[in-house]
Protein backbone atom coordinates (compact mmCIF):
# COMPACT_ATOMS: atom_id res chain seq x y z
CA UNK A 1 0.00 0.00 0.00
CA UNK A 2 2.94 2.42 0.89
CA UNK A 3 5.09 1.64 -2.19
CA UNK A 4 2.14 2.15 -4.59
CA UNK A 5 -0.08 4.65 -3.05
CA UNK A 6 -2.86 1.90 -3.29
CA UNK A 7 -5.06 1.98 0.03
CA UNK A 8 -5.53 -1.44 0.73
CA UNK A 9 -8.95 -2.21 3.46
CA UNK A 10 -9.21 -5.41 4.73
CA UNK A 11 -12.65 -6.88 5.16
CA UNK A 12 -12.28 -10.21 7.86
CA UNK A 13 -15.06 -11.95 9.69
CA UNK A 14 -16.10 -9.16 12.56
CA UNK A 15 -14.37 -11.38 15.41
CA UNK A 16 -10.99 -11.55 13.25
CA UNK A 17 -10.58 -15.16 14.67
CA UNK A 18 -10.08 -17.61 11.44
CA UNK A 19 -9.80 -21.07 11.73
CA UNK A 20 -6.56 -22.82 11.27
CA UNK A 21 -5.57 -23.50 7.83
CA UNK A 22 -3.08 -26.60 6.45
CA UNK A 23 0.43 -24.61 5.72
CA UNK A 24 -0.22 -25.31 1.95
CA UNK A 25 -3.05 -23.56 1.55
CA UNK A 26 -2.22 -20.56 3.89
CA UNK A 27 1.18 -19.96 1.67
CA UNK A 28 -0.93 -20.07 -1.72
CA UNK A 29 -3.57 -18.04 -0.64
CA UNK A 30 -0.88 -15.51 0.79
CA UNK A 31 0.94 -15.92 -2.93
CA UNK A 32 -2.64 -14.96 -4.75
CA UNK A 33 -2.88 -11.71 -2.96
CA UNK A 34 0.71 -10.80 -3.00
CA UNK A 35 0.57 -11.32 -7.08
CA UNK A 36 -2.99 -9.41 -6.96
CA UNK A 37 -1.88 -6.66 -5.50
CA UNK A 38 1.41 -6.50 -7.72
CA UNK A 39 -0.46 -6.89 -10.69
CA UNK A 40 -2.99 -3.98 -9.38
CA UNK A 41 0.25 -1.73 -8.62
CA UNK A 42 1.78 -2.29 -12.20
CA UNK A 43 -1.27 -2.69 -14.21
CA UNK A 44 -4.83 -1.30 -12.41
CA UNK A 45 -3.91 2.52 -11.24
CA UNK A 46 -6.43 1.65 -8.78
CA UNK A 47 -7.30 3.88 -5.86
CA UNK A 48 -8.53 1.02 -3.77
CA UNK A 49 -7.94 -2.35 -3.53
CA UNK A 50 -10.38 -4.21 -1.04
CA UNK A 51 -8.87 -7.96 0.38
CA UNK A 52 -12.78 -9.80 1.43
CA UNK A 53 -11.96 -13.17 3.77
CA UNK A 54 -14.63 -14.87 4.41
CA UNK A 55 -15.97 -18.52 5.44
CA UNK A 56 -19.55 -19.50 3.91
CA UNK A 57 -20.27 -22.97 6.25
CA UNK A 58 -16.76 -24.86 5.06
CA UNK A 59 -15.85 -23.08 2.37
CA UNK A 60 -13.05 -20.16 2.47
CA UNK A 61 -13.71 -17.35 0.33
CA UNK A 62 -10.84 -14.82 -1.05
CA UNK A 63 -11.50 -12.10 -2.82
CA UNK A 64 -9.46 -9.50 -3.96
CA UNK A 65 -11.24 -6.38 -6.15
CA UNK A 66 -9.68 -3.08 -7.26
CA UNK A 67 -11.62 -0.02 -8.19
CA UNK A 68 -8.91 0.10 -11.50
CA UNK A 69 -8.88 0.63 -14.88
CA UNK A 70 -9.99 -3.29 -15.58
CA UNK A 71 -9.30 -5.05 -19.13
CA UNK A 72 -10.80 -7.67 -21.65
CA UNK A 73 -10.69 -11.16 -19.54
CA UNK A 74 -8.92 -13.62 -22.32
CA UNK A 75 -10.59 -16.42 -22.56
CA UNK A 76 -7.53 -18.10 -22.25
CA UNK A 77 -4.48 -17.00 -20.72
CA UNK A 78 -1.62 -18.71 -23.40
CA UNK A 79 -1.60 -15.21 -25.17
CA UNK A 80 -0.74 -13.68 -21.87
CA UNK A 81 2.27 -15.87 -21.15
CA UNK A 82 3.30 -15.68 -24.76
CA UNK A 83 3.87 -12.09 -23.69
CA UNK A 84 5.67 -12.44 -20.79
CA UNK A 85 2.84 -11.62 -18.58
CA UNK A 86 2.53 -14.41 -15.75
CA UNK A 87 0.73 -13.26 -13.24
CA UNK A 88 -2.86 -14.31 -13.56
CA UNK A 89 -1.20 -17.72 -14.80
CA UNK A 90 0.68 -18.04 -11.18
CA UNK A 91 -2.73 -17.16 -9.34
CA UNK A 92 -4.68 -19.55 -11.62
CA UNK A 93 -1.85 -22.16 -10.85
CA UNK A 94 -1.49 -21.62 -6.87
CA UNK A 95 -5.24 -21.91 -6.93
CA UNK A 96 -5.28 -25.15 -8.51
CA UNK A 97 -2.37 -26.95 -6.35
CA UNK A 98 -4.83 -26.59 -3.07
CA UNK A 99 -7.64 -27.62 -5.16
CA UNK A 100 -9.53 -24.29 -4.71
CA UNK A 101 -11.73 -22.19 -7.91
CA UNK A 102 -10.34 -19.44 -8.94
CA UNK A 103 -12.17 -16.85 -11.14
CA UNK A 104 -11.31 -13.47 -12.63
CA UNK A 105 -13.99 -10.86 -13.61
CA UNK A 106 -12.81 -7.56 -14.85
CA UNK A 107 -14.38 -4.83 -17.28
CA UNK A 108 -12.60 -2.06 -19.13
CA UNK A 109 -13.10 0.91 -16.93
CA UNK A 110 -14.88 -1.19 -14.30
CA UNK A 111 -11.89 -2.72 -11.79
CA UNK A 112 -11.24 -6.29 -11.19
CA UNK A 113 -12.07 -8.79 -8.52
CA UNK A 114 -10.09 -12.08 -8.24
CA UNK A 115 -12.41 -14.63 -6.22
CA UNK A 116 -10.57 -17.73 -4.62
CA UNK A 117 -12.72 -20.33 -3.08
CA UNK A 118 -11.43 -22.78 -1.21
CA UNK A 119 -13.67 -26.08 0.08
CA UNK A 120 -11.96 -27.17 3.28
CA UNK A 121 -11.97 -31.08 4.05
CA UNK A 122 -14.75 -32.85 5.21
CA UNK A 123 -13.69 -33.43 9.12
CA UNK A 124 -13.96 -37.09 10.11
CA UNK A 125 -16.33 -37.50 13.04
CA UNK A 126 -16.13 -37.98 16.54
CA UNK A 127 -14.89 -41.34 17.69
CA UNK A 128 -18.18 -42.44 20.19
CA UNK A 129 -17.80 -42.82 23.67
CA UNK A 130 -17.57 -46.33 25.19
Amino acid sequence: SAQCAVRVALDLPPDAALRSLPDDVAVNLYRVVQEALSNIAHHAEARLTTIRLAWERARLILTIQDDGRGFVVPATFHDLTTNGHFGLVGMQERAGLIGADWVVDSTPGCGTTVRVVWQAPARDPEPAAS
